[in-house]
């Protein structure tokens, strides 16, 4: 029987009678480049841990949704959506699911592709509404792309969720994110904004083979850490640990 423990969970910073093991990057957004790395984690309550859980799988579905047609892991990414929605990559529905089921996954299908877009199909789609990231890249011709409409809740909880876990296992220190400091994200819609150029040519670079990660404080303040992390090459978060009597862009 596997043993359980009582712990702090990260996100809440409730203490509760049986803690769980939190990927800090979401399992799902491995790639098979990374299958074999190791995958930190940190302690999350059941509740949190679900929740979170849920809503890293729909934010990558509709980040590999919009993935340009000739991405290198466009197809292996593509084959996950339609598995959720309960599809064989040939668009066929999957023989061994229950009606139950499969009706569960037809929903869910529904309510993803129902906030993609393209050009073609949504001609009047204002380019500087779309999010950083979920819409058109440099060097592709829009044509072969799809843009997804988002609510913005979705993206910052599971973009904080991410920053703290990373904190957490900083050095392993073990580190909640609690008062005085606080946690703020940003998404920039320029990956090449000078505002980090020093965080992003000095600091040492992390890769899981999916996703990169970059961590720079300065010495005088080892508590405020700034973190650059890129995703998929495609959509990349600022976070920033700072004492809550300041502002990140100050």
């Amino acid at each position: 029987m596997k043993k359980t423990r009582a712990g702090k969970c990260i996100h809440c910073l409730r203490y509760v009678n049986k803690i769980t093991a939190d990927h800090i990057i979401p399992e799902s957004w491995y790639s098979n480049y990374s299958k074999h790395i190791y995958k930190p984690k940190a302690p999350a309550c059941y509740e949190c841990n679900q929740n979170l859980g849920k809503q890293e799988k729909k934010l990558s579905h509709l980040m590999w949704i919009c993935m340009p047609e000739d991405n290198i892991l466009r197809e292996e990414l593509i084959a996950k959506v339609y598995r959720a929605c309960g599809l064989m990559p040939d668009g066929k529905p999957m023989p061994e699911l229950s009606d139950k089921e499969r009706n569960i996954r037809k929903l869910y299908a529904r309510e993803l592709f129902s906030l993609a877009r393209s050009q073609n199909s949504h001609p009047s789609f204002k380019e500087e509404s779309i999010f950083p990231g979920f819409g058109y890249h440099a060097h592709y011709t829009k044509e072969m792309q799809s843009v997804v409409l988002l609510d913005i809740k979705l993206i910052e909880s599971v973009a904080i969720k991410v920053v703290r876990g990373l904190e957490y296992i900083q050095q392993r220190s073990g580190r909640y994110i609690e008062k005085p400091y606080k946690l703020e994200v940003y998404f920039p819609r320029n990956s090449d904004d000078p505002s980090l150029r020093v965080v992003r040519e000095k600091s040492p670079i992390f890769s899981d083979g999916t996703n990169l990660i970059q961590r720079a404080a300065v010495p005088d303040r080892p508590l405020e850490p700034i973190y650059i992390i890129r995703l998929w090459n495609q959509w990349e978060i600022w976070g920033a640990i700072i004492h809550e009597d300041r502002k990140f862009k100050d």
